[in-house]
């Protein structure tokens, strides 16, 4: 999908924010999902590894574990079962 891709769906993503349809945090996790599953970097057309998308995927857990939102929802779901949407 690509860069072209990620645009399109972040500006739905913003919007939704905005809208106050999703928490911010949850917007920015979405947008890592958006990245690694649109293949990051990689020009529309462009055919991935799926090892590359694995290291995709491994940064974006690495960066999203390192905030202190994302280690808040872990905790919660730990303590009750039930998510944290933040």
């Amino acid at each position: 999908m690509g860069r072209e891709a990620q645009g399109m769906i972040w500006a739905e993503l913003h919007n939704m924010g905005v809208g106050g349809y999703i928490p911010k945090h949850m917007g920015q996790i979405a947008r890592k999902i958006i990245y690694c599953i649109s293949g990051g970097e990689a020009k529309q057309g462009q055919m991935v590894t799926e090892e590359y998308l694995c290291q995709l995927e491994r940064e974006a857990f690495v960066e999203l574990w390192q905030t202190e939102e994302t280690q808040k929802m872990a905790e919660h779901i730990l303590k009750t079962g039930k998510p944290l949407f933040m």
